[in-house]
């Protein structure tokens, strides 16, 4: 799969770092700073210039793109990524919504998903204050990700005081062959990393095969 993000910063390196595994990436970023700190952290190709500008997208190689995200804090500028996508027949194009009225918008022009800001973190918080079902908060954070391949499913694990993963290394979790940890948030910050301990209230994102979504729920339960 061929991913081309557009806008390299906070948002846009995590992405960055989520997608790495399972896509080659392409990033660009206006700024030559923000532009050589992301290559230097992910090794990717970080092209410096404009996303909104056909002439950047063409160096990035949106020919071939599968999947455009527009990552940056701009609408307007995520706007114009989707609607050259569009031009382009992409199958897929991605935008991050800062303001709630711009939604709209994005849904007009038939974008493949649009993820307002807001929303993402008002259902993490409120997953962790009320304890909403994993379902609730992970068929909102699924359009965030692109699966690896058919047959594959996003899973959010909840650590709790009783869970049998309390105080367990992420490397030394024993997942079935079909599983893999993508990454965890604790305190409100998505954290990659596998010699984590897990705590309680952390939020585990598993990525699995269909067949083994009893597994991990015993795993974890």
């Amino acid at each position: 799969m061929n991913t081309i993000i557009v806008g390299g910063g906070r948002v846009g390196q995590r992405l960055t770092e989520l997608l790495l595994p399972f896509s080659k990436i392409v990033v660009i970023e206006a700024d030559k700073a923000q532009a050589e700190k992301l290559a230097d952290a992910t090794d990717v190709l970080v092209i410096v210039g404009d996303g909104g500008s056909l002439e950047t997208l063409e160096e990035a190689g949106i020919a071939e793109a599968d999947v455009l995200v527009g990552a940056t804090g701009d609408d307007k500028t995520n706007l114009v990524v989707c609607e050259l996508a569009k031009r382009y027949k992409i199958k897929r194009s991605v935008a991050r919504i800062k303001e709630v009225k711009d939604e709209p918008v994005f849904e007009e022009l038939g974008v493949s998903d649009a993820v307002l800001e807001c929303d993402v973190v008002a259902r993490v918080l409120a997953h962790s204050v009320f304890g909403l079902k994993d379902s609730e908060l992970f068929n909102f954070i699924n359009k965030l990700i692109p699966l690896k391949r058919k047959g594959e499913k996003l899973m959010w694990k909840l650590i709790k005081e009783d869970s049998p993963m309390l105080y367990k290394s992420i490397r030394d979790i024993k997942l079935p062959k079909g599983a893999s940890i993508l990454s965890l948030i604790r305190n409100y910050d998505l954290i990659i990393a596998e010699d984590k301990t897990l705590k309680e209230g952390d939020l585990i994102l598993v990525i699995v095969e269909e067949q083994y979504i009893s597994k991990i729920d015993r795993l974890f339960d």
